[in-house]
């Protein structure tokens, strides 16, 4: 089993234990959280002095954010020790084949389809077994979708460490699961931005980025909803336990580990 641990921030360099096998590094959610050449450069520079692989993360992208891209990509592709790309937008995806890079892509979480609603639990006991199983199961594990991604160049898919377990089965691809942070939805329009003004404290609009995701959080309950969720940035997320026991069996052969709310 692969270990792997995901950072945001190149200060998180100094906290990574050695029995770590691959570094993920970059933004899943925001392309304003992206690095730049510098960081990139620094953490592949960290990663070959350890001896580490590199995955660079990229988020869903608007269309002028690829030319960001554009200049990370060859970056990545030149350090001969970031081999793959985790790709969370189609886009993005095709920008890479146009640059004919040797580059491995992956599918991100967010274009992996999950039932991600904890309040899932819930309703496990009241549901059948065939619902249940069906809550279990991704749109990547069909044949018709394993295929095109296979098409696509793309052999591993990322995956949520959902609370009513993980169903694979058949001819799937490789896969990843992330610990102990599982996200639940995502948007372009971030709640977060503005949550510093201290003009308007309860108004709720589009204000422009000042990056509060930095340093703010919010944790949301509610009597319906078995897990606290916690909004960071654009993002919902819940916290995982524990990891399931069959992880081998349902090919699942890494391991992404979360120190910190991946924002």
């Amino acid at each position: 089993m692969e270990k792997a641990i995901l950072i945001t921030r190149i200060s998180e360099l100094d906290r990574i234990e050695s029995d770590v096998d691959r570094i993920y590094f970059g933004h899943e959610f925001c392309e304003r959280r992206l690095p730049n050449s510098e960081e990139l450069l620094n953490v592949i520079n960290w990663c070959k002095k350890n001896e580490k692989p590199m995955t660079l993360l990229t988020p869903p992208i608007k269309e002028t954010g690829l030319g960001y891209l554009e200049s990370l990509f060859p970056i990545a592709a030149q350090s001969g020790i970031c081999e793959e790309v985790c790709i969370n937008d189609w886009g993005a995806l095709r920008l890479m084949a146009q640059m004919k890079l040797r580059l491995k892509p992956i599918l991100g979480r967010l274009l992996v389809k999950l039932k991600r609603d904890p309040r899932i639990l819930l309703m496990k006991k009241k549901l059948p077994s065939p619902a249940l199983d069906h809550f279990s199961r991704a749109n990547v594990d069909t044949p018709e979708m394993a295929g095109f991604l296979r098409d696509l160049g793309i052999h591993r898919v990322e995956m949520d460490n959902v609370l009513q377990g993980i169903n694979r089965e058949g001819d799937v691809l490789q896969a990843s699961i992330y610990f102990p942070w599982a996200y639940v939805s995502t948007t372009f329009l971030c709640l977060t931005a503005g949550s510093a003004r201290n003009s308007r404290p309860h108004s709720r609009s589009i204000f422009p980025c000042e990056k509060e995701c930095l340093h703010s959080s919010f944790s949301l309950q509610h009597q319906h909803m078995p897990e606290t969720l916690i909004m960071k940035g654009n993002t919902y997320f819940f916290e995982t336990k524990k990891l399931p026991f069959d992880l081998e069996s349902n090919m699942i052969d890494r391991i992404v580990y979360e120190p910190e709310i991946p924002f």
